[in-house]
């Protein structure tokens, strides 16, 4: 009687251990599933960071730059160690380059994505005060051999009701000449101060790859993570943060989803601003191990503007 009693003792505990396992499962938000899913495979975009197959030599560049104070007549700069000019765009050092990562650490970064778009999508961060008629910027484009593909493309911002405040940029190729797939090629931004002096203008400089996708290209953002595709994880989770917001200011309910993410379910308003501080927080903002969280949330809440072509005889140099 008393090994039975034990016995039945036991199987109890053991059912009992299993019901709350599915319980926790089961109960536990699936924001917070697709929160882990999102930055693990930000995480994973550096093992799928250095490019594979023939290249002509490594895709270094620089993803901040800064004018010294005072060099830029027409804009007030606010930059500190951790608040220049940046392209959103991860770095990795050179391995293969441990001479030059020895003597200049910051020219041997490899500055380098992938995106599936024919026309893809720049972004910047731009820490500076400024009125829309006073900034003024260039875009470049090049091939793995120096030629000049596009540009250079002379930019300035559309009109917004943030004026003097820092921004976050975005620059769309415009539909010119295609990237080819398989291919990369080398950019090259800057904010113009002097187009007389270009050493005055703060700039960065990057690589980028186009891909080929097997399916029609899905708008969660959450797909191009997965494939370590940069350029466009940025861009559609940008995208679903403004569809969002939005959203919002229609003053339109839209119920959250229930269970996982998949490509046709977009995730949750809380996941989208978590996953858009997670970039911020993946690009490493400050040289420092310790992440400066208050910093993050300014640069990442920061009013997107777009910058649009215009003719070079409307630059003021």
């Amino acid at each position: 009687m008393f090994h039975n009693q034990s016995f039945i003792a036991q199987l109890l505990r053991f059912t009992i251990s299993i019901v709350l396992a599915f319980i926790l499962v089961l109960g536990y938000p699936s924001q917070a599933l697709a929160q882990n899913r999102f930055q693990i495979a930000l995480q994973q975009i550096k093992s799928l960071f250095v490019p594979r197959g023939e290249n002509k030599g490594t895709p270094t560049g620089r993803v901040r730059g800064g004018a010294g104070r005072g060099q830029c007549p027409v804009i007030a700069s606010v930059d500190t160690a951790e608040t220049q000019l940046t392209a959103l765009v991860p770095t990795i050092s050179n391995p293969l380059d441990k001479e030059t990562l020895r003597l200049k650490p910051k020219s041997s970064q490899i500055v380098w994505g992938k995106t599936f778009e024919a026309y893809p999508t720049f972004w910047f961060y731009i820490p500076y005060e400024y009125e829309e008629s006073e900034l003024e910027a260039k875009f470049v484009l090049l091939d793995e051999d120096k030629r000049i593909v596009t540009g250079p493309i002379f930019l300035k911002p559309s009109k917004d009701n943030s004026s003097g405040k820092p921004r976050l940029a975005k620059f769309t190729l415009p539909k010119q000449q295609p990237l080819e797939i398989g291919k990369q090629y080398n950019w090259y931004f800057s904010i113009i101060c002097d187009e007389r002096k270009p050493s005055r203008n703060p700039g960065v400089a990057g690589w980028i790859q186009r891909v080929k996708l097997d399916i029609i290209a899905p708008k969660n953002y959450l797909y191009y993570a997965e494939k370590g595709i940069w350029y466009d994880t940025v861009t559609r989770l940008a995208d679903s943060r403004a569809a969002i917001q939005q959203t919002q200011i229609d003053n339109i309910d839209i119920a959250p989803p229930i269970g996982d993410k998949s490509l046709t379910t977009p995730p949750s308003q809380i996941q989208i601003e978590e996953d858009w501080l997670a970039v911020f927080r993946f690009l490493k903002w400050s040289d420092e191990n310790q992440i400066d969280e208050k910093l993050i949330n300014e640069i990442a809440n920061s009013p997107i503007v777009e910058l649009s072509p215009v003719r070079e005889s409307e630059i003021e140099i």
